[in-house]
């Protein structure tokens, strides 16, 4: 796919069953967008917006994610498994059902009102880990 043809479909509001491992993406704006079922596994991902997001079954596995934003997105059943965050915000998001085994967050992770549920490998043995600046809020 190229990015012509995805901005074409988050121009239509749903990203759908797709496939994006190992791509590098920068800037890419998904604000309000529908995304289900989609895969960034090895991906870069640097200054892409994620606000207001629909996000189900979607896959960052060994991602990185730099300076991201899931302002008020509602996040279910994704993998975040491996994944590296630098200076991203969740403000006000909603995480249900996401399994962030062995994710780091750095930099300044804002999670400031941010709703988590049922979140696996969050804290504990194997568990996500932060830096001293990570998880404001």
């Amino acid at each position: 796919m190229t990015q012509t043809e995805l901005l074409k479909m988050i121009g239509s509001g749903a990203v759908r069953d797709l496939d994006l491992t190992g791509r590098e993406l920068k800037n890419i704006d998904f604000k309000g967008c529908r995304v289900e079922n989609v895969t960034f596994d090895e991906c870069t991902l640097t200054e892409c917006n994620f606000d207001g997001c629909g996000m189900e079954r979607v896959s960052f596995r060994k991602a990185v994610l730099r300076n991201c934003r899931f302002r008020r997105a509602k996040i279910a059943w994704s993998d975040f498994r491996y994944c590296e965050i630098e200076r991203a915000t969740f403000e006000e998001a909603e995480i249900r059902f996401c399994d962030l085994y062995r994710a780091m967050l750095t930099g300044i992770v804002i999670m400031r009102r941010a709703r988590l549920f049922e979140i696996a490998g969050w804290g504990g043995r194997g568990g996500a880990s932060t830096t001293p600046t990570s998880a404001k809020g």
